[in-house]
């Protein structure tokens, strides 16, 4: 299967659209087995180091109408268990293909707090990245408009990034403060509608540490991403 991918490399400052068709690879978990063995070779570094490629993606069926197929899945080797691990998010797949993108590959550590933004508008993927402070980014779950955490987060970034997706679906996937202090931080997204948070939306990908991984790891402490896509047109 040919497959549309972005690859992110933090400690280059570069993200490349690709091709990719390899035979076995059917998707987002075949994909990141492939990265983290044959390219990476992560089983050569703790879970922490900037090679730990963190990889996410939608399945081949997403857009359609079988149950489970608009799970968002992130695959990285997990601080918990030493090995391989995916760790879904239910229904986020609804806005990722929307991108036009079917997976995303993370390596290298950004050099502070860092927000990354994929857009899918037209022909064009749009790909950026801003930086918070550290301690901004505490102050933040401390406490942004009477909420703490990752809703405080999720909050604080539709407030002071929406334009950047105006007239598109957008959904944000963030971490918290356990994140950046334990083994097993999650990653947090809730669908939203008109820039507003919809309450009992909520999901997480909460298995194995990936959002420990994602911060940790790489400095990332947000992925924004949306579009008005339906399905690959950058080829």
């Amino acid at each position: 299967m040919r497959f549309m991918t972005l690859n992110i490399d933090l400690d280059e400052n570069r993200a490349e659209i690709r091709n990719f068709e390899r035979e076995g690879i059917f998707g987002v978990v075949d994909y990141a087995l492939f990265l983290h063995s044959e390219i990476y070779k992560t089983y050569l570094y703790q879970a922490y180091n900037p090679r730990n490629v963190l990889v996410f993606g939608k399945g081949p069926f997403a857009g359609s109408i079988l149950p489970g197929s608009h799970r968002l899945t992130f695959v990285f080797r997990s601080p918990l268990y030493g090995t391989l691990f995916p760790s879904t998010m239910g229904g986020a797949a609804y806005v990722f293909l929307k991108t036009g993108i079917d997976f995303v590959s993370i390596v290298g550590k950004a050099k502070l707090p860092s927000i990354i933004f994929i857009k899918g508008e037209g022909k064009n993927l749009s790909v950026g990245i801003h930086y918070i402070e550290e301690q901004k980014l505490k102050e933040i779950w401390k406490s942004y408009k009477k909420e703490e955490g990752v809703y405080a987060f999720t909050q604080f970034l539709i407030d002071n990034y929406k334009d950047f997706f105006k007239n598109c679906d957008f959904r944000i996937a963030c971490v918290g403060p356990a994140s950046m202090h334990t083994n097993f931080g999650a990653i947090f997204s809730q669908a939203l509608r008109g820039n507003r948070r919809i309450e009992g939306s909520e999901d997480w990908a909460a298995r194995g540490g990936s959002g420990s991984v994602m911060l940790r790891s790489h400095n990332v402490a947000a992925i924004i991403f949306g579009g008005n896509q339906k399905q690959n047109k950058f080829k």
